[in-house]
């Protein structure tokens, strides 16, 4: 006969652990990302980044006019 097993402590810390992961895999922000969502808000410091970015092709391709546009 079948009898039920009480529901461990250690597998509900276990599955909340592996869940808490697998949320934050999602919700990684790359340091360009946040640097361009600093700069589209106007903060001048991630504007000047984001030229110099674009100025040497640094994690995005090379492009004059976005150096001027930033």
């Amino acid at each position: 006969m079948y009898t039920k097993k009480p529901f461990k402590l250690s597998t509900l810390l276990l599955l909340t652990f592996m869940l808490s992961g697998i949320s934050t895999l999602y919700a990684y922000e790359s340091p360009l990302q946040t640097t361009i969502a600093k700069a589209e808000t106007g903060l001048i410091d991630a504007q000047l980044e984001m030229a110099i970015a674009y100025e040497h092709g640094e994690g995005v391709t090379k492009d004059p006019q976005k150096v001027v546009n930033w």
